[in-house]
């Protein structure tokens, strides 16, 4: 199951951990929605209407925001959605820690005119504070071209544009202009100052810079644009950091953070930098010992403790972050208890811990003095939907007053429950509220996958990359569309594509394992040394991993003789046990394919000679002793054993199901069933389950078992495409299905026997498949 939280989300490549579409590492939550349908407007207000946003406006003034929310909901509720009570709600989340939820809000405000400037500009602020420049950007110049009167406020959007540029590190030439003009008509602007300081050392000009940061670096900061009190004097501090980092003094920047979080150890600004540079450096210890003394500066600081939480999680300490987030559940402030319930939910449902996701909204929900807003109703919606408590989910969608919302949930429901169809149309009409939202063009990808539209798939995730060069889960399911597709460097392109205005993202492990296989698609070498820290498994698991991607591309570029060739480069020394576990199976696998049956199982008993206790090599041991009858007992016992060791281990399940072929005592249909439950979407799985089910009679069933793999698990798998097709039966009924199918199987691999077929079925359909055959277009 894949989830995308970020359906209100601005920036940051998410990777959504291999499995399921996670936020930053993949188990971040970044709100900034816009939401409401186009055709809402407002239409008139009520006289009592008028007298509840004068009281806001008065409470507001006098700095009592949360106060104003629960009214501010109420009139949002009842279809009050003018510009000045989006931007009045807008106020209030951000005055109450919550700016990010306040995007959908200021995006509706946006469509009266009235209010599209003040709405606008901080809607550009969030998306700039959330690192999301790209929107940013856009969103300035969407204020520009239906408000160019607004010369008042062109300063203050002036200032935000400098700053969204010099955050994508790439336009600084363009920002010191934008700064230099600014300077020129107030040469005491303190905040052109800084932009005009950190445009210097962007540019390289090195002096001017240092003599700037000297100058400025006791005065106070100013900050017009945002809702939110302005930051302190660590800025000049971390500037002094960069500035040394991107001089290449690392050591002196090291010095300069360690001196300055000595005076402030939870100054964000300062956090973040050092953050970085220890994170760059490797030094993942360094970085959880400045979190946690960040946090143990203010332990109230949500922010503070979010950033503690994940970096628990990223380095294996999950744990750890759930003490941290059920300590703050304990707040003698109902507000706060209240955040780290729902802090604490987001976290159980990343860890695949559902039904305690939503104990902990219960907690949330029960501490609330008023209905809960519409962002949590939706993340509850959400955390419902994995619990696969569909009809609850859907009661949301039909009461939640954020109109967006509905469609949203209703198409995730469909998508569950495996009705695309009725997916895809509740996407549609989310998209068009919102065209640009990156998650729902990714769901309109994944549905029009399931119904076999793979054309519409790949407009909408790359429209997604468009809106959201950061969306991890986009990007990879295109990728993998195009190495079934045996389209490498339009694969590669893909993989490589960013934002020329945002700033890059850390590039996600399934990201790097995905390169590792192009690269060796392209008969380029591999850096198998360079891998990210990934949160789900060791840096040994992951360097296994990365073999794996290596093996994969060798044997699509060249079958099992490239692997043995490929295999053969690799420096044993330079892998750890894990890795060269995988090699050394690879090699066995390999043989056995080229038919050395022997060869592969000398290989065998070498490696458990060597690593005895390791499932992988002994289950390569079974595979070798499998191929003759007089080692099928022996295979039959080492499978048996694994399972007794690593109960649903899909490789012995399937080396089981393998031999129930000459063994009637064996249910193969059973073994292969768990076995595909397993690894879901595994098309080897999926072909022995097939030929179990025939074997047995159970035609029909074949049939939905190929189905289930082709609308969900693995439409990218010609194989069983072209199985399917001549699975069906051969009428007037099933024909225009089977074009279809052997379209798809041409389309991703199946080769010779799939153009065959198509030919004989439909000669005009067979041309055109042969014309965009794989193999012509590597």
């Amino acid at each position: 199951m894949q989830r995308i939280d970020s359906v209100y989300a601005g920036s940051g490549r998410r990777s959504v951990a291999p499995s399921r579409l996670r936020v930053a590492h993949a188990r971040r939550w970044r709100p900034a929605i816009a939401l409401l349908l186009a055709g809402l407007v407002w239409v008139g207000c009520k006289t009592s209407e008028d007298s509840v946003i004068g009281r806001v406006r008065a409470q507001q003034l006098a700095g009592e925001y949360a106060e104003t929310i629960g009214s501010l909901r109420e009139l949002i509720r009842e279809g009050t959605i003018r510009g000045e009570v989006m931007v009045l709600y807008a106020r209030a989340l951000a005055f109450t820690g919550h700016p990010g939820r306040s995007s959908w809000a200021l995006d509706t405000a946006m469509e009266d005119p009235d209010w599209i400037v003040p709405a606008g500009l901080q809607l550009a602020r969030n998306a700039y504070e959330s690192g999301n420049y790209e929107l940013c950007l856009r969103t300035l110049d969407r204020i520009e071209s239906e408000r160019p009167d607004a010369g008042e406020l062109d300063r203050v959007a002036a200032r935000l544009r400098a700053q969204a540029l010099i955050g994508t590190r790439r336009h600084y030439e363009e920002a010191l202009e934008i700064v230099e003009g600014l300077l020129d008509d107030g040469p005491d602007d303190e905040v052109a100052l800084r932009l005009q300081g950190i445009a210097l050392l962007g540019l390289g000009r090195i002096e001017e810079a240092e003599s700037l940061i000297t100058q400025a670096g006791d005065r106070s900061a100013i900050d017009e644009v945002g809702l939110r009190p302005a930051e302190g004097e660590p800025f000049w501090c971390s500037v002094r950091a960069r500035f040394q980092r991107e001089s290449r003094d690392v050591e002196a920047a090291l010095v300069t953070l360690r001196s300055c979080l000595e005076a402030d150890p939870g100054a964000p600004l300062l956090v973040r930098e050092a953050v970085e540079l220890y994170a760059a450096l490797g030094q993942t210890a360094r970085v959880l010992e400045i979190l946690e003394a960040a946090y143990a500066a203010d332990p109230s600081n949500r922010d503070a403790r979010l950033a503690l939480v994940a970096q628990l999680v990223a380095s294996g300490l999950p744990e750890r972050a759930e003490a941290a987030l059920r300590e703050a559940t304990k707040s003698s402030e109902p507000l706060r208890a209240v955040e780290a319930w729902i802090d604490l939910a987001v976290h159980l449902v990343n860890q695949e811990r559902v039904p305690e996701a939503l104990e902990a909204y219960d907690h949330a929900f029960g501490g609330m003095d008023a209905e809960p807003s519409p962002e949590l109703q939706f993340a509850h919606a959400e955390a419902l939907i994995f619990a696969g408590r569909h009809d609850e989910a859907l009661r949301i969608a039909d009461t939640t007053p954020v109109e967006i919302h509905r469609p949203m949930i209703r198409g995730r429901v469909a998508f569950e429950r495996g009705q695309h169809e009725s997916a895809l149309m509740a996407f549609e009409e989310a998209a068009l509220a919102w065209p640009n939202n990156a998650p729902i063009r990714y769901y309109l990808g994944r549905s029009a996958e399931s119904i076999g539209d793979f054309d519409r798939a790949v407009e909408e995730y790359r429209h997604a990359l468009r809106s959201d060069p950061a969306l991890a889960e986009a990007r990879t399911r295109l990728v993998e569309m195009h190495i079934a597709e045996r389209r490498v460097r339009h694969a590669l392109a893909v993989l490589r594509f960013s934002s020329p205005r945002q700033d890059a993202s850390p590039v996600t492990p399934k990201e790097r394992l995905l390169e590792v296989e192009l690269r060796v698609l392209l008969g380029q070498a591999p850096d198998l040394a360079r891998l990210p820290n990934d949160p789900d498994r060791t840096a040994q698991e992951m360097e296994a991993a990365a073999i794996e991607a290596f093996v994969r591309g060798l044997r699509r570029r060249g079958g099992a003789q490239a692997v043995l060739v490929g295999l053969g480069t690799l420096d044993r020394t330079r892998l750890g046990a894990p890795a060269w576990d995988v090699a050394r199976a690879s090699r066995v696998e390999a043989l056995l394919a080229l038919g050395r049956d022997d060869d592969a199982l000398a290989e065998a008993h070498r490696a458990v000679e060597e690593r005895p206790g390791v499932d992988r090599v002994q289950i390569s041991l079974a595979d070798a002793l499998a191929q003759g009858p007089a080692g099928t007992p022996k295979a039959k016992s080492i499978y048996t054993a694994v399972l007794e060791r690593t109960p649903g281990h899909p490789d012995a399940l399937l080396g089981l199901a393998q031999l129930a072929r000459a063994d009637g005592d064996i249910d193969g249909v059973a073994l292969a069933q768990r076995a595909l439950g397993a690894r879901p979407g595994d098309a080897e799985i999926l072909e022995e389950l097939v030929d179990a089910l025939l074997r047995s009679g159970r035609r029909d069933d074949a049939i939905a078992a190929l189905r289930r793999q082709l609308t969900r698990e693995a439409p990218f798998d010609g194989r069983a495409a072209l199985r399917l097709a001549e699975l069906l039966p051969p009428n007037a009924e099933t024909e225009g299905e089977r074009r279809e199918l052997l379209l798809r199987a041409l389309r991703f691999g199946a080769g010779e026997p799939a153009a065959r077929r198509l030919a004989e079925l439909d000669p005009e359909a067979g041309e055109e498949g042969a014309s965009n055959r794989p193999s012509e277009r590597l």
